[in-house]
């Protein structure tokens, strides 16, 4: 049987799929698979999977068509997507079974349980999540005679899950004297980081080193697997470091943590307040304040790495 899988567009999200399609899989041992996405998630599904077959989602609605025909003879199409793309594949996709993910089907439960009751559902079976599972290497950038903090700023939900990058900055600098530090993120986080590089060096912190944008995938996997402590928002390295029950800081801010927190991470800490706005689930703060996030006190979030890594 071939089966051909849409993964969503972002790493948090398809870092969540991997216990449902590692089910899928054991389900349908002796099936081909074909990953389609961005080239996060099929990054992501290489590290796990590489020989299967990937292929990255082009953005020009006209290629479409084409592409689609050049999936070949497909039995089942699976989406973790509802976007007007993914019912469009379903339409051009000709096989025998489609199914594609629904929001509001699937309502209860960690995002890891709703995608896997999906996989459960597509297959007739009454699937467990396991842990998820990843595969790392050394990291040229881990300190290996002492302790390294891996700080993640950035979100690519909005910069309402983000905690002050002031804070992250004074924390960075508080710590270099016990821990080299590194700053994660992506293109989208340059500017943030440069805040921090930029602080640090100021206040002549000469071990850290700002990886933004300078890390593929396989980096970040290899970096969180390695590291001593990851301080984060609600984001995509969160959920990696769940993988390798990485001691992690989750800093949640308008997102709902029993939703999104790592999944089986016996070594995360949630930090998040308790006031009457949250979870908004808003992007940018619709009171304009931004207190779930404001009022979490670094002095706190200090502690709280010191007690895990000294």
């Amino acid at each position: 049987m071939n089966i051909v899988i849409e993964l969503p567009t972002w790493l948090g999200d398809t870092i969540m799929t991997i216990p449902a399609v590692q089910n899928l899989k054991k389900n349908n041992k002796s099936s081909k698979y074909i990953f389609l996405g961005s080239n996060v998630g099929i990054n992501v599904y290489q590290n796990i999977y590489p020989e299967d077959y990937f292929l990255i989602i082009e953005k020009k609605y006209v290629n479409f068509y084409s592409f689609t025909k050049n999936l070949g003879n497909v039995d089942l199409f699976i989406s973790f997507r509802n976007t007007f793309r993914s019912n469009i594949f379903s339409k051009l996709i000709a096989c025998k079974e489609k199914y594609i993910y629904q929001r509001n089907i699937y309502t209860k439960g960690h995002q890891v349980e709703k995608y896997n009751n999906f996989i459960s559902f597509v297959n007739d079976k009454k699937f467990q999540p396991e842990a998820i599972k990843l595969n790392s290497k050394s990291s040229k950038y881990i300190n290996k005679e002492g302790k390294t903090i891996a700080l993640n700023p950035g979100a690519t939900y909005g910069e309402a899950k983000c905690w002050p990058k002031e804070k992250y900055a004074e924390i960075a600098f508080r710590l270099s004297d016990i821990a080299h530090i590194l700053i994660l993120g992506g293109n989208d986080s340059i500017k943030t980081n440069l805040f921090i590089s930029d602080f640090l060096r100021k206040n002549n912190v000469t071990n850290f080193s700002d990886l933004s944008g300078k890390t593929s995938i396989q980096d970040l996997i290899d970096i969180i697997a390695n590291v001593s402590i990851l301080v984060t928002g609600d984001s995509g390295p969160m959920h990696i470091a769940s993988a390798f029950q990485t001691p992690t800081i989750s800093i949640f801010g308008p997102t709902d943590f029993r939703d999104t927190n790592q999944w089986k991470n016996k070594n995360d800490t949630i930090v998040k307040l308790d006031l009457d706005c949250m979870p908004c689930l808003k992007k940018v703060c619709p009171l304009g304040h931004h207190d779930c996030m404001q009022k979490i006190d670094k002095e706190y979030i200090i502690e709280l790495i010191n007690k895990k890594i000294l």
